[in-house]
């Protein structure tokens, strides 16, 4: 497994998937009078990006019905653990584009997605 939406396995719709470790800081991080940075760390959080595969229309309903509510958990293959991770995030704007092949064939293209944590 790489990925899950809620209960939903998406493993077999990806082409691509990469971590981002994420550290937040405060607006009072920098370089102070003497030259040294100063960090305050506020937290870190995790982003995923997905890419997928060109899928069938019945592939991409599932996956646009899996990510349609605004705050949703995914669970994920961390690669810095090698163990499952679940996080609360949000997703960015979802672009779903139609490839059409000329045997005619209707296919969506890959779709990238941003999972970012809340």
């Amino acid at each position: 497994m790489l990925l899950k939406i809620g209960s939903l396995d998406c493993s077999n719709f990806l082409a691509d998937l990469k971590v981002s470790y994420e550290t937040l800081v405060s607006d009072e991080s920098g370089r102070n009078a003497n030259g040294n940075m100063v960090l305050d760390i506020l937290g870190e959080k995790d982003k995923v990006q997905i890419k997928t595969r060109p899928l069938q229309k019945e592939e991409m309903q599932t996956l646009l019905t899996a990510i349609s509510p605004y705050v949703l958990n995914i669970t994920y293959m961390n690669p810095a653990t090698q163990r499952e991770k679940t996080i609360r995030c949000y997703t960015s704007t979802p672009t779903p584009a139609y490839k059409i092949y000329n045997s005619g064939q209707v296919l969506f293209d890959s779709l990238s997605i941003n999972f970012i944590e809340l």
